[in-house]
C-alpha cells in the first residue's frame, strides 16, 4: 500500500516570520551574501519567488472570498452547507499540500495563517452578530479547523495539530455529527487517513510480532483504533499515546545522535506514563504505585501473576537496593526482558515480563533523564521497548474488559 499522506517535513511557523515572501527574501539574501553566481540565483529562487507571489496572492483572494460567504451566511443569505462557506480555504489547503516537498516546506503552514490571521476573527464576529437575535446561532467550522490542523500535522507539530483536531470534533459534536473525541483519535474518514495510516504503515508492520507475543491480539488499523478509542475514555492518555506514536514514526527515520535518541526515550516515556494512567482510571478501590496496581491487575490471570513476581524475585537477589535504581540495572531488566519474551512459551508468562520492563522503567523514566541506560543509546532497541510499552496498554485494556483470564 502506498503511503497516502505527504512526506512529514518540520517548517517554522509563518506567524512568527511573517510572510513567505519574507523568508524567500531572508534566504535570497544569505546567498547573495554568500557570493553565489547571478545564474545560481536565478536557477534556485527564479521559479521559487513565483511560487511565493502566487501562493501569497491566492491566500489572500481566500481570504477575501471566504469573508463575502461568511457575510452572507450572517445575513441568512446562505444557501449551502456551513463547510461550504470556508471551501476557498479548503482549496489552499490542498494546493499547498499538492506542491513539491522542497516547496511546500515554506508554503505548509500559511493556510493556518490565513485562518488563524484573516478567517477566524471574521468568523468569530459573524456568530457574535447573529446571537444578537438568535443565541443559539453557530457556524459550524469544523472543516477548516481539521484543515488547520492538518497543515501543522505535516509539519510535524502534533501537539497544535491535535488542539486543532480537537476543536474540530468539538464542532462536529456541537452540530450533532458525533462524540468530539472521533475526530483526535482517528475515527473519522478524514483523520483515518491523517492519524491512523501512517501508524499503520511505519509501527505496525516491525511491532505486530511482539504486541501479538504479549496481547494475544493481532496489531492492525482495526486494533488500533479500538485502542485508542478505549484509551479516550481519559481523553489525554489518547492523545498522548497518539503523539508520542507519530514521534516514534518521524524519529524512526531521522538523524541519530544525542537529541534524537532522547527525543525517542521521552516517547516511550509518554507511552509507559499512558500504562499506569489508564490503570489509574479504570481499576477500582486500589491504592498504590504501578508495581502494586500491575500485581492487582494480574490476579485475574495466575500465570502472567507468577512470572511477574518471579521476574521481581530475579531482579532483587541479583540487584541490592541502591543499585536497584541505577541505569545498569534497568539495563539489566531490558535485556532480560528480551531473552525472556523469545524463550517463555505461553502468552501468560509473557505478560507478566513486559508488566515487569513497564514498572521498571516507569521508576527509572519518570526521574531522571539517565543517559547509561541502553535505550538511551540505541534506537532501535528503545523503538523494540515502545512496541512492549504499547502492548501493555493492550494488556491494560484486557484487565478493563475482563478477558486477561483467558489468555
Amino acid at each position: 500500500m502506498n503511503n497516502p499522506e505527504p512526506a512529514l517535513e518540520a517548517s517554522e511557523s509563518l506567524a512568527r516570520v511573517g510572510t513567505t515572501a519574507n523568508v524567500a527574501s531572508s534566504q535570497g539574501s544569505a546567498v547573495q551574501a554568500s557570493g553565489t553566481p547571478p545564474e545560481v540565483q536565478k536557477l534556485i529562487y527564479g521559479d521559487l519567488e513565483k511560487q511565493v507571489a502566487d501562493v501569497n496572492s491566492f491566500a489572500a483572494k481566500v481570504a477575501y472570498f471566504v469573508g463575502l460567504n461568511l457575510e452572507k451566511r450572517v445575513a441568512l443569505q446562505w444557501q449551502q452547507s456551513d463547510d461550504d462557506v470556508f471551501l476557498p480555504h479548503t482549496l489552499l489547503v490542498k494546493t499547498v499540500l499538492d506542491k513539491p516537498d522542497v516547496i511546500r516546506a515554506g508554503f505548509g503552514l500559511l493556510p493556518a495563517q490565513v485562518w488563524i490571521q484573516d478567517i477566524w476573527p471574521r468568523a468569530k464576529a459573524g456568530e457574535e452578530q447573529m446571537r444578537q437575535t438568535d443565541p443559539n446561532a453557530r457556524i459550524h467550522k469544523g472543516a477548516p479547523l481539521f484543515n488547520v490542523a492538518l497543515c501543522f500535522f505535516v509539519a510535524g507539530d502534533f501537539d497544535r495539530a491535535f488542539q486543532y483536531f480537537t476543536e474540530a470534533g468539538v464542532e462536529d459534536e456541537l452540530s450533532g455529527r458525533g462524540s468530539r473525541y472521533l475526530v483526535p483519535t482517528g475515527d473519522h474518514p478524514l483523520a483515518e487517513r491523517a492519524i491512523i495510516w501512517p501508524l499503520v504503515q511505519k509501527l505496525i508492520p516491525v511491532w505486530q510480532p511482539v504486541f501479538q507475543r504479549i496481547s494475544s491480539q493481532t496489531l492492525d488499523q482495526t486494533e488500533l483504533k479500538s485502542l485508542l478509542a478505549w484509551l479516550v475514555q481519559r481523553a489525554p492518555d489518547a492523545f498522548q499515546t497518539v503523539t508520542a506514536l507519530h514521534r516514534l514514526r518521524l524519529l524512526a527515520d531521522g538523524l541519530d545522535n544525542e537529541a534524537s535518541r532522547y527525543q525517542m526515550v521521552r516517547a516511550l516515556a509518554d507511552i509507559v506514563l499512558a500504562v499506569e494512567s489508564s490503570l489509574r482510571r479504570w481499576q477500582v478501590g486500589v491504592d498504590g504505585q504501578l508495581f502494586d496496581r500491575t500485581n492487582e491487575l494480574l490476579k485475574a490471570n495466575p500465570c502472567s501473576r507468577a512470572s511477574f513476581n518471579g521476574f521481581h524475585t530475579d531482579f532483587t537477589q541479583q540487584w541490592t537496593k541502591p543499585q536497584r535504581e541505577t541505569g545498569v540495572a534497568v539495563n539489566w531488566v531490558v535485556s532480560e526482558t528480551c531473552s525472556r519474551l523469545a524463550a517463555l512459551p505461553t502468552v501468560a508468562e509473557r505478560i507478566g515480563v513486559a508488566a515487569y520492563l513497564v514498572v521498571r522503567l516507569r521508576n527509572s523514566l519518570m526521574h531522571v533523564n539517565e543517559e547509561t541506560l541502553d535505550i538511551h543509546n540505541n534506537q532501535q532497541l528503545c523503538f523494540r521497548v515502545a512496541g512492549i510499552s504499547l502492548a501493555m496498554l493492550r494488556v491494560s485494556k484486557h484487565g478493563n474488559e475482563n478477558s486477561l483470564a483467558a489468555l
